[in-house]
């Protein structure tokens, strides 16, 4: 399909559920329609720099990247094979983007009156070290699809080949299993249906693997599929966690 746009050389599309999304998880605590457009526009700029992130790392491996932006976040596409070590790098390197926009917004917080400032810009600091940091660290949890799920499986099968698959996925439930007791402690539905989604990915593919998959001896290092897909987007920490940036 035709991108709406290109950045940095990479086509763009953005889906009308990014915005839609995006703006339901922000009318909840929006003091207004400018309070609003700041949160699309944060949410909008973060999630793009995230996946510009693994785009990037796509193309320093050689390999060619499209961006869609949709109501679950974003996607990044290569569509070059890469090894695992070099998918785990791909892996990182969205939330590494937007821990690097986050720690220059934090200490340019600290070092000039910025984080001192009311209204708008006080807001769109606030949002953008949530949107960058707490997501960030929160997409590193163990549990595919979520970045940091992505990472340990690129690790482990660059190490051991693909015998513990089953391993993963079970890290995986347990994760989400986590997950859902915070949610019903927090009283959060963001964090319980998302927790619900990934424990249900988990636990399918974890039952379509194929017998010889799961006790699949170490094998050399080898090429996977080009596709890095990822969640990031339209819900910060603070959201997930019931709190209003």
């Amino acid at each position: 399909m035709k991108p709406h746009f290109h950045v940095s050389g990479f086509p763009v599309r953005v889906h009308p559920l990014f915005f839609l999304t995006t703006v339901a998880t922000g009318w909840s605590f929006a003091s207004g329609l400018a309070h609003l457009a700041l949160w699309v526009a944060v949410v909008f700029a973060s999630v793009l720099l995230h996946e510009l992130g693994h785009a990037w790392a796509f193309r320093h491996f050689g390999s060619t990247a499209s961006i869609s932006l949709h109501g679950m976040g974003g996607t990044a596409q290569g569509t070059d094979q890469l090894t695992h070590r070099q998918f785990a790098w791909v892996s990182f390197a969205g939330p590494g983007a937007g821990f690097l926009l986050g720690g220059l917004v934090w200490a340019a917080s600290v070092v000039t009156p910025l984080g001192e400032q009311g209204g708008l810009v006080g807001m769109a600091v606030r949002q953008l070290l949530w949107v960058n940091l707490g997501w960030g660290l929160f997409n590193l949890l163990p549990v595919q699809p979520l970045d940091g799920g992505h990472l340990l499986a690129s690790l482990v099968r660059a190490r051991k080949g693909y015998r513990h698959e089953r391993a993963l996925h079970l890290v995986g439930i347990v994760t989400a299993v986590v997950m859902v007791g915070l949610a019903v402690w927090q009283r959060t539905v963001w964090v319980g249906v998302m927790a619900l989604m990934f424990g249900v990915m988990n636990l399918e593919q974890l039952r379509q693997l194929p017998r010889e998959v799961r006790f699949q001896p170490a094998s050399p290092p080898r090429r996977v599929a080009p596709r890095r897909a990822s969640t990031v987007g339209a819900v910060t920490l603070d959201q997930l966690l019931g709190r209003s940036p």
